[in-house]
């Protein structure tokens, strides 16, 4: 009888504590609401240089040219060309209209005189999107943009995948070779 009495009650206080558990919650709650429309301002009180959008000074973007890579060529003939061209190797970028850092790589990096000097003296760029050249694609094993793989005479040298920081795409241009 007494047991039965002790485990009674202990569920009374267990059912007991959960419920001021829960006012406690929902006091604090309505405190962190009042609290925050205390400080918050109505619309019609609000500042009109708060209502205008913050002005933010525009980086300057590099210009966006990479016509020094081929976009139309094989393979095939950019190995070719390379060969003929005092022994360069293919440098090829694999990239997609729809790939944000692939846009990134093509208006950040790529125009850049010391990035686009060294591609143009060392290497025969080639432009492959992989949405028109899916072959090309398979070929190399891609399956991420943008992508970078250095060939000689048809074989692979080495390879980058993602948006590259300049100076390291550039110190990877240099030790590719």
């Amino acid at each position: 009888m007494r047991t039965s009495r002790l485990l009674i009650d202990s569920r009374r206080a267990g059912r007991s504590q959960v419920g001021m558990l829960a006012v406690a919650l929902v006091i604090g709650l309505a405190a962190a609401v009042v609290i925050a429309m205390k400080f918050k301002k109505p619309a019609e009180e609000a500042s009109p240089a708060e209502e205008q959008p913050i002005a933010i000074a525009p980086t300057p973007v590099a210009p966006s040219d990479i016509s020094y890579f081929d976009h139309d060529i094989s393979l095939m003939n950019a190995k070719n060309k390379a060969i003929n061209d005092n022994n360069k190797d293919v440098l090829l970028y694999f990239t997609a209209t729809w790939c944000g850092p692939c846009k990134l790589m093509k208006s950040d990096v790529l125009p850049q005189p010391e990035v686009s000097d060294l591609i143009k003296s060392k290497y025969v760029a080639v432009y492959i999107d992989i949405d028109k050249r899916p072959e090309d694609a398979r070929k190399f094993g891609i399956n991420s943009v943008p992508a970078f793989v250095i060939t000689r005479k048809g074989e692979e040298l080495s390879r980058r995948k993602g948006f590259q920081m300049q100076q390291g795409f550039i110190e990877w241009l240099k030790e590719a070779r």
